[in-house]
């Protein structure tokens, strides 16, 4: 049986210059699409293809936008009250901002303002029951995740991969302790 038997509908063909955005209807239709070279055929794209394509262009952003919400949303658990997050964001950022005002909300912040709030000994015991005891280790973590924050929307080189591995190990260990600060407040109710 010849193979033009188990074909529904023509492939679509393009030229392998095409943009992927362009073909991305026959690709939902068909399944995948066949690249033409100059000369000759050059492959088949896939939705696959353009999946990994994706998670390779934009995975650290996303990755990073996860991490920045849940640091943002950590803090705000901890520090409910606008009047007690202003008196921690003036102590935590004391040092930082001398001659200059000080952020007056989470979303004015840089993450380093973050870092600064979390790791400052003075609050930290604000901090301690969501991002963990060891104030040390917790501003370790936030710091690595500030210094390839810094590099990925800096454009200044790509994450090799111990870096990648460290982003990803990084949100997660802040999406858990989101997760610890919903059960503890679910276990309180």
């Amino acid at each position: 049986m010849p193979v033009e038997e188990f074909i529904d509908e023509p492939p679509t063909f393009a030229p392998l210059r095409e943009e992927y955005a362009n073909l991305l209807d026959a690709l939902d239709k068909c399944g995948s699409v066949v690249i033409s070279g100059p000369d000759d055929f050059a492959g088949i794209l896939t939705p696959m293809d353009v999946i990994r394509y994706q998670e390779r262009v934009t995975g650290e952003f996303l990755d990073l936008q996860q991490v920045e919400h849940a640091v943002r949303w950590l803090i705000r658990r901890s520090v409910p009250d606008d009047l007690d997050l202003q008196a921690v964001i003036d102590t935590g950022l004391s040092e930082k901002y001398v001659d200059k005002a000080r952020p007056r909300n989470l979303e004015d912040m840089s993450f380093d303002d973050y870092v600064c709030i979390v790791r400052d000994g003075r609050t930290y015991d604000r901090f301690s029951h969501a991002f963990g005891e060891n104030r040390c280790l917790a501003a370790y973590k936030l710091e690595q995740a500030r210094d390839i924050r810094n590099i990925v929307f800096h454009f200044r080189r790509p994450l090799d991969d111990p870096e990648r591995l460290t982003l990803r190990q990084l949100r997660i260990w802040l999406l858990r302790c989101r997760h610890k600060v919903d059960a503890r407040k679910e276990a309180a109710r």
